[in-house]
């Protein structure tokens, strides 16, 4: 697909809201994540789409080689450091669903590693199982039924939450699960990945959508900070995630993404996410502090500079080597 400057900033917009919410800056940046999950699905499906044509090892084989020459020589580099010098406790007991991308379930069947320095990869492992199975529907199903089915991920979505919240929940405390077993499960954002293959549709970017969405994500992102990320939260802030999406692909608000610090955020935003845990907790180990106060801003300050610094490194001397030939990489 063509490059659009505006997805980067909106990468950006959701990178950052990630940092500042571990950096307990930004109660709601957790939202980040489902922009991520909506973003990812969007430009998947639209670049799996226009490679119908190509034979079915090609089409199978260039995505997840792409896909692998994206996340893994960063993220594997990252878990190596981690084992070489660091070793959190849990770390090894993990380890298979670190290096299978199923870090997800590990922490719901295992005893869950609380660890900033893996913490955060669930949400990569949600991504790469929907990598798994996605591209069989692009690739057999036409668009009106692809249509059909990612209204059926959208409108589905709020009652496996339900579901989810009611019963593994209570699972989790009975069992001593993770407390928030549900949450980590790719069922539970079935709407956000819906919401992205939808909006990668012909004709389905419905003018609607971006006030309604609006409006949606401003009243989600008021009622989070007491409603946590519970059903209809989460159902709002996926519907206002893909109105925003919207604008950054509308030629009339595209400019508010395309600040050239947000765009270059964006595009070093894998980097961003994989290192900014590890470097908030050695932050906060050696220089604690209360995050709302003028140390906790300084605080903050080195934490961007730290970990811009290394996603840059990373991304220019380590990542990008990867992804010079490579097909898909700008997903």
């Amino acid at each position: 697909m063509r490059d659009i400057p505006a997805l980067d900033g909106y990468r950006g917009v959701a990178v950052l809201m990630v940092i500042l919410f571990h950096a307990q800056w930004l109660p709601v940046g957790w939202i980040g994540v489902e922009l991520f999950f909506i973003l990812s699905s969007f430009l998947i499906t639209s670049i799996l789409r226009e490679k119908r044509e190509r034979s079915a090892s090609d089409y199978f084989g260039s995505f997840w080689r792409g896909r692998a020459k994206r996340l893994i020589p960063l993220y594997f580099a990252y878990l190596l450091i981690v084992a070489t010098f660091f070793m959190p406790e849990g770390f090894m007991r993990h380890l298979t669903g670190l290096t299978t991308f199923t870090f997800n379930f590990s922490q719901i069947l295992l005893l869950p590693i609380d660890s900033y320095k893996v913490g955060h990869f669930w949400s990569l492992a949600v991504e790469a199982q929907f990598y798994l199975l996605w591209p069989a529907f692009v690739r057999f199903l036409d668009d009106r039924v692809l249509r059909r089915v990612a209204l059926v991920m959208i409108l589905i979505a709020p009652a496996i939450r339900f579901v989810g919240n009611l019963g593994l929940a209570k699972l989790a405390v009975a069992l001593e699960m993770h407390e928030a077993s549900h949450f980590l499960l790719p069922f539970h954002h079935l709407d956000a990945l819906g919401w992205g293959a939808f909006l990668a549709l012909p004709r389905t970017r419905d003018p609607v959508l971006l006030p309604v969405g609006i409006v949606s994500g401003l009243l989600s992102i008021a009622c989070a900070p007491f409603t946590g990320r519970e059903i209809w939260t989460l159902t709002a802030v996926n519907l206002g995630g893909a109105a925003l999406l919207c604008a950054a692909l509308n030629a009339r608000f595209a400019g508010w993404f395309c600040p050239t610090w947000l765009r270059f955020t964006g595009r070093i935003s894998f980097g961003l996410y994989v290192w900014h845990y590890a470097m908030e907790g050695w932050l906060d180990h050696t220089w604690p502090t209360p995050a709302h106060s003028v140390s906790g801003f300084l605080r903050l300050l080195t934490l961007f500079l730290i970990t811009y610094t290394i996603a840059v490194l990373s991304f220019y001397g380590w990542e990008r080597r990867f992804l010079k030939n490579g097909h898909w990489k700008r997903t």
